[in-house]
Order: structure tokens, then C-alpha cells, then sequence
């Protein structure tokens, strides 16, 4: 049996897709945020700790296809993170966080959504960094209001 939380997620989803996706991308910017404090406050302890080998295959080996197609902000094979210690894995994955708060912000823009890859011109660099904007995670009433305002102009 689906949760009632789980369930109100997807009719959301449906309903009010732009609202679904600001919300994942703040709940995308909270754990961004989150790793980034926990590597600000262990990370000496973290670069005397090796990477667990499930870790350094995943970032550097494979295919890595997908990787770099859920790479909404930055062309193919421009990201190859290294993983020497344990403090890579926790920046590799905090910066994955922020390219997730990116596709999410890349879900809400109307109009045709294409992976990034698809585009004859390479001049989509980063140059953002992990940077994440917070401005941009507005409290879920305001989503809402939005949602709503661009259905009635839609219908006008």
C-alpha cells in the first residue's frame, strides 16, 4: 500500500508539475547544504579516511553515460571527480546534489526540456561552481500561487 505522503506527492506531481519540481529541487538545496556543513566540520578527519571502493567505481568507472547525461549544466566528460579519501566521496556527492538542484531548476523552465548532450553548441559551461542560489527556493505557498497565476494565464 502507496503512503498517504507518498501518494499526495504524485497527484501533486501531476497537478501542479512546476510546484513538484521546485519542491525536489529545495529538498535537493537542503541536502546541499547539509553535506556541505558536515564536510566544512569533519573535513580534515574525512581526508585521512580511504574511499570505499563502491565510491571510487562509481564516480570513475563504468559507464559513465549517465552520468554525464544528468549533467544539466555542464557539457559531456567535463565532470571526472577523483576520489583519493573520504572527503572526496562527501564533495563528489555534495556537488551532485547541487547539479540535481540544477536539472530540478532546469524542469520548472516552459517549453522543450532536452538533455543538455543534444545541443550542437558546447557552450553550456558551469560557471557556477556548487554554488547554489537560495533565492531560488521560495516556501511551497508561493510555489503554489505560482503554479496557479500560470494556469490562468495559460487560459487566457
Amino acid at each position: 500500500m502507496v503512503s498517504a505522503p507518498i501518494a499526495n506527492f504524485c497527484g501533486s506531481e501531476i497537478q501542479f508539475s512546476d510546484t513538484a519540481d521546485h519542491f525536489s529541487e529545495c529538498v535537493e538545496h537542503h541536502a546541499f547544504s547539509t553535506y556541505d556543513k558536515f564536510i566544512k566540520l569533519e573535513g580534515d578527519k574525512l581526508k585521512t579516511l580511504p574511499a570505499p571502493e563502491v565510491a571510487v567505481k562509481y564516480y570513475t568507472s563504468g559507464d559513465l553515460y549517465l552520468f554525464d547525461e544528468f549533467q544539466t549544466a555542464r557539457p559531456p566528460n567535463s565532470r571526472r571527480p577523483k576520489i583519493e579519501n573520504l572527503y572526496d566521496v562527501f564533495l563528489n556527492i555534495r556537488d551532485d546534489e547541487a547539479e540535481h538542484c540544477k536539472t530540478m531548476k532546469a524542469c520548472q523552465t516552459p517549453g522543450n526540456l532536452r538533455s543538455p548532450h543534444s545541443y550542437p553548441d558546447a557552450s553550456l559551461e558551469d560557471d557556477s561552481g556548487s554554488v547554489v542560489d537560495q533565492s531560488d527556493c521560495i516556501g511551497i505557498v508561493d510555489g503554489l500561487k505560482k503554479s496557479v497565476s500560470q494556469i490562468e494565464i495559460k487560459a487566457e
